[in-house]
């Protein structure tokens, strides 16, 4: 399994667009971890897609 972060930038979209041709190369299963921005209270929400 690979496991990729996005955060919704430039850099992390290319990473998960490299990562999921070398995961599919591989036959591997793919992660994709996607991370936003803390809502007002400060609170970190992480979603995570698999």
């Amino acid at each position: 399994m690979i496991i990729v972060g996005a955060d919704g930038s430039a850099p992390s979209r290319a990473a998960v667009e490299w990562t999921a041709d070398d995961a599919a190369r591989m036959s591997l299963l793919l992660r994709i971890v996607g991370v936003v921005a803390p809502d007002h209270t400060g609170r970190s929400l992480g979603v995570v897609r698999a």
